[in-house]
């Protein structure tokens, strides 16, 4: 809204559940890319201290998908549209080169 200023954080994009296998490709290929995407969700119950105490994976299966399924993009203060636009023809380059 007007005269409110967000403090962004972090861009996240979710792939459609049937593409998870393409998350560590598409990490890969913005890399090589020179983007910095980041994976920033790892479920708590699969953290070593969660692990140990005795919860497994499939205990929460919202939260392993969704991680398994998201990406942080880039984005910044001094982002400018070229840059977004340059992000995005990636990504949709990764895709359309997996058909």
């Amino acid at each position: 809204p007007e005269g409110v200023e967000s403090a962004v954080h972090l861009c996240v994009i979710q792939l459609k559940s049937d593409l998870n296998e393409s998350q560590l490709g598409l990490f890969k290929f913005l890399k090589s890319q020179n983007i910095g995407v980041q994976v920033h969700y790892s479920p708590v119950h699969l953290q070593p201290y969660y692990k140990k105490i005795g919860f497994n994976y499939g205990d929460f299966p919202n939260s392993e998908s969704y991680a398994e399924t998201s990406l942080s993009i880039p984005v910044f203060e001094k982002m400018n549209v070229d840059i977004f636009n340059n992000i995005v023809k990636q990504i949709k380059k990764y895709f359309n080169d997996l058909r």
